[in-house]
């Protein structure tokens, strides 16, 4: 925390600067893609000094030339855009993960190093010790002062002292890094009831008293990762909830809502907290995966939005639906359980419908696009 108040305690001070300050609870990651352009495009026009504090991918790529990761307490500066600080920090994060197991390597050779030769020195000790000699065995005890006259007895205590000194460098050398795991999720095989292709026929879909969504026959295919986008209020939520109530989708789907109410997040939280141990662990495993500590989440007394959303995600997976929908999936979410969430996903064999704003996560997990359109002031239709 120290680095990060002295780096913006130096900027305040010599440098005069116009502040522009997002992050992903901001506006700029609730706005459709059309309003995000233009407020892109406005902040490329800025010849000032802007720092930039968000989870969008799309904007910091799009603007920062140098970036400040923060982790752990520490501020890590790259000159670059902000993949190519990721990049950089990933092969610094790879490198120093393998020179450690070079040292751990290295200390283990020279603990046992260290054991045999104290066992050596113990061996020594008794062989020249004249207790067990009898007393008119000259003989053996001037061969005994001769080899402590001549430092013999000395050199595997030496030897010992060598092997400790090095032993304490290599610990000074240890690197601390974050106990890492392995991300993506090992998904069961999916048991389909046959619920595809899920046909929904045409339809005008009223949206307010004045707003409406159009639509021709649209089919879900089997394996389709499908991404809807679109302005706010365009009907996207509200075409899934239709959908969902017109379908006999079985059990074989999850679905994430955008919005989840304290009383429905208290009710899944005390819910899974009432599980078996084994189920539970196979919940908390998949939230580990997700970015998230499982020990400080159960320690919560009611988890926050994002990690309530990973709960929901990881419950859920364990019933190896064969649709998932999302819903805004990274929002309340931080960069790294969006990146964790996008690898997740990656390796989901099923369907998926997600409803997002942010398209460098879309752009890694679907192939294809449903877009809201907006025909004229109260008209919307859906482009695919």
């Amino acid at each position: 925390m120290g680095n990060i108040l002295l780096i913006l305690t130096l900027l305040l001070l010599y440098v005069s600067f116009f502040l522009l300050l997002f992050s992903y609870f901001s506006i700029f990651s609730c706005c459709c893609r059309g309003v995000r352009k233009i407020i892109l495009n406005a902040l490329k026009t800025f010849k000032g000094i802007g720092i930039l504090v968000s989870h969008d991918r799309e904007l910091l790529d799009s603007l920062s030339q140098s970036t400040v990761i923060l982790k752990n307490g520490d501020a890590l500066a790259y000159k670059t855009s902000f993949s190519n600080a990721m990049d950089e920090y990933r092969k610094n994060i790879e490198f120093l993960e393998k020179t450690q197991i070079k040292h751990n390597i290295e200390l283990k050779k020279l603990k046992k190093s260290i054991q045999l030769q104290q066992e050596k020195v113990s061996q020594s000790k008794k062989r020249f010790s004249k207790k067990s000699l009898d007393q008119n065995d000259s003989d053996s005890k001037n061969k005994i002062n001769l080899a402590k006259l001549t430092g013999k007895d000395k050199n595997d205590g030496q030897v010992i002292t060598k092997l400790q000194s090095k032993q304490k460098q290599l610990l000074a050398k240890t690197i601390k890094t974050d106990k890492t795991y392995k991300l993506g999720i090992e998904f069961n095989s999916l048991k389909s009831k046959n619920i595809f292709p899920i046909i929904i026929e045409n339809n005008i879909l009223k949206l307010s008293e004045t707003k409406k969504l159009s639509y021709q026959i649209l089919s879900i295919n089997e394996y389709d990762k499908i991404g809807i986008i679109g302005e706010n209020g365009s009907g996207k939520s509200s075409f899934i909830n239709h959908m969902l109530s017109t379908k006999d989708l079985k059990d074989e789907y999850l679905y994430i809502p955008q919005e989840i109410t304290e009383e429905e997040s208290k009710k899944l939280f005390d819910g899974i907290n009432s599980l078996g141990n084994d189920i539970k662990g196979e919940i908390y495993t998949i939230i580990r995966k997700l970015s998230s500590d499982p020990i400080k989440l159960q320690d919560s007394f009611i988890p926050s939005p994002g990690e309530i959303r990973k709960l929901m995600i990881a419950k859920g997976l364990l019933q190896s639906p064969s649709l998932i929908i999302l819903d805004e999936p990274t929002n309340h979410m931080d960069l790294d359980s969006i990146i964790s969430l996008e690898l997740a996903l990656k390796e989901y064999n099923g369907t998926m419908i997600i409803i997002s704003h942010d398209k460098t996560f879309l752009d890694a997990v679907i192939t294809h696009i449903w877009e809201f359109r907006k025909e004229d002031e109260d008209l919307y239709r859906i482009k695919n």
